[in-house]
């Protein structure tokens, strides 16, 4: 689990190698956004280093650009 600290996130990989950003409220839990990452199980962190994050298991590894994604995201 990592925590954006500038918007109140968490950003979670599951055991199912799913990755789920959360606001970061202690009086509920409210899911901005889920993503299939990795196939198989997973128990290591995820990473966020130069606007990419980085997920990984014993079989696999996958990198998503984050600028890019909150770049479609502002288009409007």
């Amino acid at each position: 689990m990592l925590r954006l600290a500038d918007d109140g996130l968490l950003l979670v990989l599951t055991e199912q190698g799913e990755v789920v950003l959360v606001e970061a409220q202690s009086e509920q839990h409210m899911e901005r956004g889920r993503f299939k990452a990795i196939e198989g199980k997973t128990w290591n962190h995820p990473v966020i280093a130069h606007d990419k994050l980085i997920v990984r298991n014993a079989e696999e590894i996958a990198c998503f650009n984050l600028k890019a994604a909150t770049e479609l995201t502002n288009r409007d």
